[in-house]
């Protein structure tokens, strides 16, 4: 099933090249933070390439071998790792933007912050990559709006996220390049 979700991806990923792999290896100690995928640079994985598992954003490509890669996990508590450029999907083609900074443990939920905007967020709004990092690239699906907070000093808004991907159980990933004329 989940096998069928990920290969699901050629539809709706169509801007981009994609390499399906299969993890290979996931060490208890670094369970939050990394997983190593069977493909490398001889199948075009390339340094900082965004990952993707069940539909959602995971994390992106940290180092690369000839035949694997350590993709670092978008819920790691290694805050250098862990940015994510990201916008919330409102109405009338309308985004609120913000980064993702960091991982709730205890309640599995990402943490965005920085929000520019002062629309009221909502529960149940999407939440997708925003392109604007030059890392990443946009409009993948990170997860939806589960909560929303007064940010620091009560000048902004935080969010907490629900991930669209099951952290917990990872067996197959999606590396994703957005093509070149494309735009980006």
């Amino acid at each position: 099933q989940q096998l069928k979700e990920e290969l699901s991806l050629n539809h709706s990923l169509s801007e981009y090249e994609k390499i399906h792999t299969t993890i290979i290896s996931r060490n208890p100690d670094t369970w939050i933070d990394q997983i190593v995928i069977d493909k490398g640079s001889e199948n075009g994985v390339e340094l900082g390439m965004a990952v993707l598992s069940q539909n959602g954003l995971i994390g992106r490509v940290s180092e690369v071998s000839l035949t694997s890669s350590k993709v670092t996990l978008v819920t790691t508590l290694d805050q250098r790792e862990n940015l994510v450029s990201a916008e919330v999907q409102l109405e009338d083609d309308e985004v609120a933007h913000g980064v993702i900074q960091s991982y709730d443990k205890e309640t599995d939920r990402l943490i965005m912050d920085q929000i520019t905007t002062d629309t009221p967020l909502q529960e149940g709004q999407e939440v997708v990559t925003s392109g604007l990092s030059g890392m990443t690239p946009g409009s993948l699906k990170i997860g939806t709006v589960n909560e929303v907070t007064a940010g620091d000093f009560g000048l902004t808004q935080k969010i907490y996220i629900t991930p669209a991907a099951n952290f917990n159980d990872i067996r197959y990933a999606t590396v994703v390049k957005r093509l070149a004329e494309s735009g980006e």
